[in-house]
This record gives structure tokens, sequence and C-alpha cells, in this order.
């Protein structure tokens, strides 16, 4: 997707909270160029970080350095900008032997074309330092036909949740303008679903623990649920041996499942983790 003035913005956020280390490191997946054009680009650098010689940012890496950065990479099979070619789809340690490990991890319009999610945010997990920022910026609705994949902001609650990720921010763009992400937001805004729109996940690793597929925190809130509060119904129940039989235990309860299920399917951001005191 390229880099546009809504990333630009969001990584003048990530820059003047200071998470990003003094020195960082950057791997980008994706030949990122800036977008949607350059002029457009080196004004919004201009804008956000006061960049006087903003027109001479002609890559991300020349903006990055400018922030303190001293090592840029990228991934993407047409080589541009150096980079290395390598297949998303697959485990880069163990396909290409590529363990080096970053500051700062972006994801700017890449995974939706890759097939393998599971590796895709895998990769992006084992790239990271701990302590390092991973940056999503990823089809949230609209953009028909442009990937494989368009993806709900509940996904990196639980990719967070599983992994022990830090929730820096939820975001939300239109028309290449940022927003903090809530639920009401697009009801609110009279944004209909065909508008294009970008979910942008900011997400900081904690730990080297290994890669842990994210649960639906929806499904598990209700599953947890159900599995401690139908081990002593399964013997009392008249009901207990049908079930039994057919393995649906929800027939025992029905009340309590359709409230659990009812007030799981929503998840405010006051359960997440996720302060949201960002100024955007």
């Amino acid at each position: 997707m390229g880099i546009g003035p809504h990333a630009i913005k969001l990584t003048r956020i990530i820059n003047d909270a200071g998470i990003l280390k003094p020195s960082f490191s950057v791997i980008e997946l994706g030949s990122q160029d800036f977008a949607p054009t350059l002029p457009i680009a080196q004004g919004a650098i201009a804008d956000e970080f006061g960049y006087k010689n903003a027109e001479s940012f002609n890559t991300p890496p020349d903006l990055y350095r400018a922030m303190g950065g001293v090592r840029h990479e990228c991934i993407d099979l047409d080589g541009k900008h150096a980079a290395h070619v390598f297949d998303l789809n697959h485990d880069l340690s163990e396909k290409y032997g590529f363990v080096t490990k970053f500051d700062l991890v972006t994801n700017h319009g890449t995974t939706e074309h890759l097939f393998n999610q599971l590796v895709a945010f895998e990769n992006v997990h084992r790239l990271s330092a701990v302590g390092g920022v991973m940056l999503h910026a990823l089809p949230f609705q609209g953009y028909q036909n442009h990937g494989m994949f368009n993806y709900n902001p509940s996904l990196f609650l639980d990719l967070a949740h599983a992994n022990g990720y830090e929730i820096f921010g939820l975001f939300l763009s239109v028309d290449d303008k940022l927003y903090k992400y809530d639920e009401e937001f697009l009801a609110r805004n009279a944004i209909s679903a065909s508008q294009d729109c970008l979910v942008m996940a900011v997400l900081i690793k904690k730990s080297e623990a290994p890669f842990q597929a994210p649960y639906d925190g929806r499904y598990f809130a209700a599953t947890r649920y159900l599995r401690s509060n139908i081990i002593s119904a399964r013997r009392r129940d008249p009901l207990a041996p049908k079930c039994r039989r057919s393995g649906d235990w929800t027939r025992l309860i029905p009340n309590q499942v359709t409230e659990i299920v009812s007030t799981a399917s929503s998840r405010p951001f006051g359960d997440s983790g996720m302060s949201m005191t960002i100024s955007v």
C-alpha cells in the first residue's frame, strides 16, 4: 500500500511516545515507497515532524534515519530497495536462515497478500526484538479484490492477549486520515461497508516466548463459562445422558449460554489493556 499521511502521522506518534530505542533498527514487510504521491508524503512529513528538509526524503529509510534509525532492511519478492527476496508464506528462519531481530517491524499492507496468515504473523513475532514495536496497517473493510484478506480490529486484541504484547494503540484510517478506533466509529460517522478503511495496530513485544496462535476471545469467554458451569450441571440434570451422547451440553443452561455469548460478542477496550490516551 505504501506509507501515506496516515502512516506518517502514526509513525510520528510512536516517535513522540519514546517507545523506539534511540538508535533503532527497522525491517519492513514489503519494499515500501511513500504514497499516494511523493510530494503529498513529503508534505505530511514536514507537517508531522517539522523537518525543514522533508522535500529531500524520497523513500521511507530517509525518514527513519532522520528519526534516529541506524539500520533499515525490507523483505519483498520484487527485490526493490535492496529487499531480501523471501517468501513470507514460509518460516524465514527455517527456509532462509534469517534470524535477525529488529526494534521496529512494519507491515504496511503486505500480509493481506499472503495465504499463510499463521506463518506471516509468526514471522513478525520472530523478527521483533524484545521491546520492539510491531506496526500493522491493513485493510479492515472495502478494498475489494485488493488482497486475499481483510482484518477485524479484534484480531489484534486476541493476538496481543495470546502473546503477551503490550497494546500501544489501535487506529483506523479513512481517506488517509488517522482516527483512534472504537466500536461505534463506523456507525457514528456514517461510513458505508464499501468504504475503504484500514485498521492500524501498534503492539510491543514483551518477551522472547514462542509465538502463540490466538483464539477468538469472544468464543473463548463463552467456552470458559460453559466449562466452569456445566460440570456441576452434568450430574443432576435429567437431560445429561442425552447431552453426553451428543456432546452438546449447552441445552442444560440455555439462558446462561445466551447471556454469556451475548456479553462476550463485544469486547470494549476497557478490558483490553489499551488506555487510548494517545493524541491523534
